[in-house]
């Protein structure tokens, strides 16, 4: 887990070893020379300074290498301070010396990677100076890391004698603060450089360098003449953080900070004091509060300039998708304008008030209107006075709900009536409020023509089959009666019992005839009226009492073609003539006839009474009734399938389809 946050951005690579000697090199040698500007200002015994040089630059190091760097602090350590810093009393044995560096060497490898892990921890893969809530951890990481290491030393080097246990407490809290200024003044401004591409340094290069003389001069009045003047330093950083970034901010926090420390070692400035403790003390609280409040500053204003540079991007990148949007807009109008008008079609748009916002040619070319006159200018079609009512009911029943209506109607045009169908459309906004209304129209004229036309041939031909049979069931009726006046000469009984049956038959069928002619619709006969009208002729052919044979109907409402009404009106003559000649000898009987279809339009048709029933083993195929005969063969026509029943009485049931 340690290794992983401590893993650096940019890791040297193993395969390239005398890189990473040169770097451990260069870390060594700078905490050399760092160690020695910091032991010129130790004031404590036991050589505690107020300002810790290698903590600033040993957090940096590690922070950007990660543990690689820790080599070249071991190095710098021992060659700048174990070897140096120690002058063991003569008490102090050669394992004490060695406990006392260990845990020196300890503390200066704890501190940076305290401070690391802490800042990986509570701000992973962010920005370090990039945001108030980075810098604020930074600035906790860099109090909180010393403190734990200048425990271990402080109480090593009590333990050996160097420092009076007495001087414990301040000893580890300027111990401490000596590591936490350095970090706060000298981290900021190594990171920062990496970061500051090459074009920054010559940016304001004039006033950077005017700041800094400036800034020079008051540092030289306030450490070295010792003038009060410490604290308007504070509003020339913050000048220098807004108008010349976070980098040239932090490198002057620290020129100014190290320039206070020199002095202050020296005895000059106005944070020197009677005693040292309260001298460190000024002068860590001086360089602290200007390094936060730059740090802070400068955070508040990379985000505000953050903020800015991402709406501005953000406004560009909406500023270039509204052009690229308007061009595609433009594009797709210019292609709708180029369909609309070349259509045939008649399109217009208006207001409510009838005031035309956008004609196409075909419209202004049909009506004889200028294009570029018509619009702003009101503008209806002139309707056929018969058909405004029809026109004015379709455009009313128009809402929210139900937008579009078709209506056909005629216009004048040009003094001449023409035939139009239009497309009305009401359009609305979100408010559910009538803004527009469309309308796409054509000249129907032609088909319209061509309709009256056709219906006056179907009217014609209506008229024609009708008298076709009428005069059919005339015939029928002619052969009918010649029947008759035949029957009335013949003494055989069974000839004039043909007779009588061939004249139903030819009745049957005259009588669909009579209802064909009789109806407006000459393709479907009305089955339940014509069945009342075939049962009763039969009655009447066959002189039955209705009190003596009763025939009920039950027949659904079905109307059927002439190929099917003829096959099925045969069926029921022939069925039902039978039924009254043979199955009530001297008695009473009642015959039912039914006619059902379900909703596939799937027919039965049911004959049932309840006389003496057919003879046992009867078998319909083989007879030698003429009538049963023909039923079998309409069945067949029909395409239909029969069945009988001779259990109770006889009952013929016939399935077929309808249409």
């Amino acid at each position: 887990m340690l290794v992983m946050y401590l893993h650096p951005p940019r890791l040297l690579p193993r395969s390239n070893p005398s890189q990473l000697i040169a770097s451990n090199l260069l870390i060594a040698v700078t905490y050399v020379i760092a160690t020695k500007l910091s032991l010129e200002l130790a004031s404590l015994p036991g050589k505690i300074t107020a300002a810790w040089l290698p903590a600033g630059f040993t957090l940096a190091a590690v922070w950007s290498l990660g543990i690689w760097a820790l080599p070249g602090i071991i190095l710098g350590a021992i060659a700048g301070v174990v070897r140096d810093l120690l002058d063991p009393p003569p008490f102090l044995s050669t394992v004490g010396f060695l406990a006392v560096s260990l845990s020196f060497l300890l503390g200066e490898c704890l501190q940076p990677i305290l401070a690391t892990v802490l800042i990986k921890t509570l701000a992973p893969n962010q920005p370090l100076f990039s945001q108030g809530r980075t810098i604020s951890i930074f600035i906790l990481a860099a109090i909180v890391s010393p403190f734990p290491s200048a425990m271990l030393s402080v109480t090593a080097w009590g333990w050996a004698g160097m420092i009076p246990w007495s001087n414990f407490g301040i000893s580890w809290i300027v111990w401490g603060l000596g590591a936490v200024l350095p970090q706060l003044l000298f981290t900021p401004p190594l990171l920062l450089w990496q970061t500051v591409a090459r074009h920054d340094f010559s940016h304001r290069r004039v006033e950077t360098v005017l700041v800094f003389s400036l800034v020079l001069i008051l540092s030289w009045l306030t450490f070295a003449v010792s003038f009060r003047l410490e604290y308007l330093l504070l509003p020339i950083l913050i000048w220098v953080v807004f108008r010349l970034g976070q980098f040239r901010a932090s490198l002057l926090v620290s020129f100014v900070a190290t320039l206070a420390i020199i002095a202050t070692a020296r005895g000059q400035g106005p944070f020197v004091q009677a005693s040292s403790h309260e001298s460190l003390l000024l002068l860590q609280s001086f360089t602290a509060v200007c390094a936060v409040t730059t740090l802070v500053l400068s955070a508040v204003i990379e985000e505000r300039q953050a903020a800015q540079a991402s709406l501005k991007q953000s406004s560009d990148t909406l500023e270039q998708q509204v052009k690229e949007r308007t061009a595609q807009l433009q594009h797709s109008q210019a292609q709708y304008r180029a369909i609309v008008e070349d259509q045939t079609e008649l399109i217009a748009r208006f207001l409510p008030d009838t005031t035309l916002v956008y004609v196409n040619v075909a419209f202004c070319r049909y009506f004889g209107l200028n294009q570029d006159d018509m619009i702003g200018k009101s503008f209806t079609p002139i309707v056929y006075d018969s058909d405004r009512p029809r026109v004015t009911q379709a455009i009313q029943s128009m809402s929210f709900e139900n937008p579009t209506v078709t209506v056909e109607n005629r216009v004048i045009v040009d003094g001449h009536v023409r035939w139009t169908q239009w497309v009305n459309r009401m359009l609305f906004d979100r408010q559910r409020n009538f803004v527009e209304f469309q309308m796409v129209g054509r000249d129907i004229t032609d088909r319209k023509q061509a309709e009256e036309k056709l219906q006056a041939s179907l009217r014609e031909k209506e008229i024609l089959l009708k008298e076709v049979h009428h005069r059919v069931k005339n015939n029928l009726q002619i052969i009918y009666s010649l029947l008759r006046l035949q029957q009335r000469t013949l003494k055989d009984p069974q000839a004039t019992a043909c007779l009588l049956d061939s004249q139903n038959r030819i009745e049957a069928i005259a009588l669909i005839h009579e209802k064909l002619y009789q109806t407006d619709n000459l393709a479907q006969i009305d089955f339940r009226e014509y069945i009342a009208s075939l049962v009763e002729n039969l009655h009447n052919s066959y002189n039955t009492r209705p009190q003596d044979i009763t025939v009920e109907t039950e027949v659904d409402k079905i109307s059927l073609d002439i190929n099917k009404a003829i096959p099925c009106g045969l069926i029921i003559n022939e069925l039902v003539s039978n039924a009254l000649k043979y199955a009530f000898p001297n008695r009473k009987g009642h015959i039912q006839v039914k006619l059902h279809a379900d909703e596939h339009f799937n027919i039965r048709l049911t004959v049932k009474d309840n006389g003496i029933g057919l003879p046992k083993g009867f078998n319909l195929t083989q007879s030698n009734s003429l009538g049963l005969q023909l039923v079998h063969d309409f069945v067949d026509q029909l395409r239909g399938k029969l069945e009988m029943d001779c259990s109770l009485g006889t009952t013929f049931e016939i399935a077929f389809l309808g249409s």
